[in-house]
């Protein structure tokens, strides 16, 4: 609401909000300073290398990916997009995380003959297992899959607006037509997924799925900013959660849960209590 974005000093809520996002501006604005150039003294001249234009030169970390990221006209992004970006992935990406791994722990308990199935495959990756192996496993990424399916973060996809008169499934609609997708709906078709409602990750083993079928990060090419992140983290979470998370309530279903971690340096253990067992 703009009546409520006036600046009246630090104090004020919205002056306390603009400092600090300057403030996290600056930070991130100093992050990618480092990044294009370097420099070397020859004979009194001080000649730079852009590696924004050398992407094999680049990290493999996100910011460097995003730096060597080209559009469909071959043009790199500018720093105000490589800022939106990173919030957008450091702040969004959190959230959407925490809320996968919630459902997730629900079906490691609800699930058992899942649960197995997952911790022996884990366990046959040996121990500390690496984060390339994780990624590839199939059941895991399945099980992924399906928490992602059953409870997408989003029920509906961002609006896509026709650039131009379209036709689709025999309905005609004119340019400037926004489109909102159902994610949500989309998952849950008996045609797609037959039993829907149930949780059962072999559906992705046996299967596979268009972009346009399973769509938890949207769908096309303009699918979530945070996609391969976000997926490279539940993967590891989950190795690791699933082990250490030892979900035990006789009343999943109902219970109210109010987990409690209890976390011990030496053991490392999480343990989690519920108000009615």
């Amino acid at each position: 609401m703009k009546f409520l974005q006036i600046d009246l000093g630090a104090w004020s809520p919205w002056g306390k909000f603009v400092r600090q996002r300057r403030e996290i501006y600056e930070l991130l604005q100093a992050e990618i300073d480092e990044r294009p150039r370097v420099g070397e003294r020859r004979k009194g001249m001080r000649e730079f290398e852009d590696k924004r234009a050398n992407p094999k030169k680049q990290g493999d970390d996100i910011l460097s990916l995003m730096l060597s990221a080209r559009d469909e006209e071959g043009e790199p992004m500018n720093d105000d997009q490589l800022k939106e970006s990173l919030i957008h992935l450091l702040i969004v990406g959190h959230e959407t995380t925490a809320t996968a791994l919630t459902w997730a722990f629900y079906w490691l308990e609800k699930s058992p003959e899942a649960k197995e199935k997952l911790l022996q495959e884990i366990d046959s990756l040996g121990e500390n297992p690496d984060p390339i192996k994780l990624s590839q496993a199939p059941y895991l990424t399945a099980f992924c899959q399906e928490t992602l399916r059953l409870y997408p973060i989003s029920a509906n996809s961002f609006a896509r607006i026709a650039n131009q008169d379209i036709e689709i499934m025999g309905r005609k609609f004119e340019a400037g037509t926004s489109f909102i997708i159902n994610i949500y709906a989309t998952h849950h078709r008996e045609d797609l997924y037959p039993n829907s409602k149930q949780f059962k990750p072999e559906r992705f083993l046996e299967r596979q799925y268009s972009r346009y079928e399973f769509l938890p990060f949207g769908g096309g090419a303009r699918l979530c900013l945070g996609y391969a992140l976000n997926t490279w983290t539940k993967l590891i979470l989950y190795s690791e959660f699933c082990f250490l998370f030892p979900v035990a309530c006789s009343r999943i279903d109902s219970c109210q849960f109010n987990f409690v971690y209890l976390l011990s340096n030496a053991r490392n253990e999480i343990s989690p209590s519920c108000d009615r067992c």
